[in-house]
């Protein structure tokens, strides 16, 4: 949830964001655990969440309505692909 669509927020406002969409995940009884996104080099990582469970269009519902560019999605015997959530 933090920078939507890729717009630096304040710390607090990103923290506030970040608990909303904890409080979507458990709301929704969605199993998930606390993660990290990061840049391949490094220079940029953010907190996230791994959520089990979910379709693709389910994931990418929930990247837009936190305004993400894209999110992850995979399952456990395949690939892991992008899915942009960006209108």
């Amino acid at each position: 949830a933090y920078n939507p669509y890729s717009k630096e927020l304040a710390p607090w406002e990103n923290k506030r964001r970040h608990q909303r969409l904890k409080q979507a995940l458990l709301n929704r009884r969605l199993q998930h655990y606390p993660a990290v996104g990061r840049s391949p080099d490094e220079a940029w990582e953010e907190p996230s969440f791994l959520v089990l469970g979910l379709s693709s269009g389910e994931a990418r519902a929930l990247g837009v309505d936190f305004e993400q560019n894209a999110v992850l999605f995979g399952r456990t015997e395949g690939y892991v692909e992008m899915l942009f959530c960006n209108p």
